[in-house]
């Protein structure tokens, strides 16, 4: 992919993202990702004008676009919702992809191929299908591709690689690390590189939105930090970008105070920028 700018963007993205007389502009005026994907009681619209509209106001700079609405979404924890059935997502997808008509980046499914390996069953084989269905729909598209694989701490890059050849998935341009996790940016090159050699060459986008310091837990940690800024010059072989996917802010889910998973939590924010 050529390295054209980030699109950053202007306007109102969620009713409780912005307070009048509070600066937030460090997380404000970076590029950061669009989330696309169902809440438990969302009303079911499909996204291709949302998606069409927002890359032509982007014009030539690059949008990173985030589809979340597997079926069983989180394994129903945090971030439950999603689509109810293979027909029902393989709706949405393909209304996603008709949506796309220009460069763009998207991440595909966060969390859910590492799950896999929590599931069994009818639930394995539909969890399959769909992020292999979402994979070779969307390469056909103008996006660069890349499927979800989780963290270093997560699971080692020999059960990944296995989990992209066994899903199919491997087909995709790439694969997303660190996607809102907390993970150190050299140990996710690492990590990555052992994920790229096991695939024959399958290039990586690091999450780096909150990944600039140690963290005691995955859930709104008050010890976290901003990490380095989005770019898609990495200067690092095989890797295409460092990338705010998860915005700097948003709650990962109901704690000690916290808002629901990707609400604005005001203080959560304030802590990140100082």
């Amino acid at each position: 992919m050529d390295t054209k700018k980030l699109f950053v963007d202007n306007f109102d993205r969620l009713k409780n993202h912005r307070y009048t007389g509070d600066n937030f502009q460090q997380i404000l005026s970076q590029p950061r990702a669009f989330w696309y994907g169902w809440g438990r009681y969302d009303k079911k619209k499909l996204p291709e004008k949302s998606i069409k509209r927002l890359l032509k106001r982007a014009g030539e700079d690059i949008v990173t676009l985030v589809l979340y609405n597997i079926p069983k979404r989180d394994l129903n924890h945090y971030s439950k919702g999603g689509a109810s059935s293979f027909e029902e997502y393989k709706e949405y997808v393909d209304s996603f992809a008709k949506g796309i008509d220009r460069k763009c980046i998207v991440v595909v499914e966060p969390d859910a191929l590492p799950h896999l390996l929590k599931m069994e069953g009818n639930d394995y084989e539909l969890r399959s299908d769909c992020i292999r269905y979402a994979v070779e729909t969307l390469i056909h598209t103008d996006a660069t591709v890349y499927i979800d694989v989780g963290h270093p701490e997560w699971l080692t890059p020999n059960e990944i690689s296995i989990l992209l050849l066994q899903t199919y998935t491997d087909i995709a341009h790439g694969v997303s690390v660190n996607v809102s996790n907390f993970v150190d940016t050299d140990t996710c090159i690492d990590w990555a590189l052992k994920v790229n050699h096991l695939t024959g060459g399958m290039n990586f986008i690091i999450d780096t939105s909150r990944n600039g310091a140690k963290t005691d837990t995955w859930l709104n940690p008050a010890d976290a930090k901003i990490g380095s800024y989005p770019t898609l010059d990495t200067g690092v072989q095989f890797c295409d970008g460092f990338l705010w996917i998860k915005i700097p802010g948003e709650s990962d889910g109901k704690s000690e105070g916290a808002p629901s998973a990707g609400k604005f939590f005001k203080s959560y924010a304030e802590n990140l920028i100082k």
